[in-house]
């Protein structure tokens, strides 16, 4: 049954993005059932606070060459 395997999908989303206007949809989305995360890649030197649940940061290292 194609339902029973669209309740296993979640979507993982990466992006460092993550002003209100994308925020929306992903809370949408969530209203909707939609399993999600979104991973945002931040600058070790800048820290990364939460702004949703379903966020999570991912500490990149700032590299001055």
């Amino acid at each position: 049954d194609i339902r029973k395997l669209e309740d296993r999908i979640s979507y993982v989303i990466v992006s460092s993005y993550y002003k209100e206007d994308l925020l929306v949809k992903l809370d949408y989305m969530i209203k909707k059932g939609i399993s999600l995360i979104m991973i945002v890649p931040y600058y070790d030197e800048y820290g990364f606070v939460p702004v949703r649940p379903y966020m999570r940061g991912w500490e990149v290292k700032f590299y001055e060459g």
